[in-house]
């Protein structure tokens, strides 16, 4: 029995569920990044094979998962939190950035929106480094 409660499986059932759900989620979608980015021959074209069959990016799909596969076997659980934190802070201040660059009549909200969410991402990912 665990010292904490004594439904504390349920706790690590249902966290191992989400973070199974939310990595099926994200595996498909970093792996059309990586086709789109060999299109526009940013990286080797290899990444950019569709299976003639399935009309999947498989390539990149088996890329994607060997990453996370040694990403989990090497990195303890709060430093794969932070990494992941950390990339995730620095994506939307990149969409941030993007917006405000953005000409004013594409834009759908005002610029001090997209303003004030590059200021947090950047004071975020600040004490993130920092502070943990």
């Amino acid at each position: 029995m665990s010292r904490f409660s004594e439904f504390s499986y349920l706790i690590i059932i249902a966290s191992t569920v989400a973070t199974g759900s939310v990595l099926l989620a994200l595996l498909p979608g970093i792996s059309r990044v990586l086709v789109a980015m060999a299109r526009d021959k940013k990286i080797p074209s290899l990444f950019m094979t569709i299976h003639p069959k399935q009309n999947s990016a498989y390539v990149a799909d088996i890329f994607v998962g060997f990453i996370v596969v040694v990403g989990i076997l090497n990195f303890d659980v709060l430093s794969a939190v932070k990494l992941s934190a950390i990339f995730i802070l620095i994506y939307y201040s990149i969409t941030n950035l993007c917006v405000i660059r953005l000409e004013k009549s594409k834009r759908i909200f005002p610029i001090y929106i997209s303003a004030y969410g590059l200021f947090l991402c950047v004071i975020l990912g600040i004490f993130l480094v920092i502070y943990f």
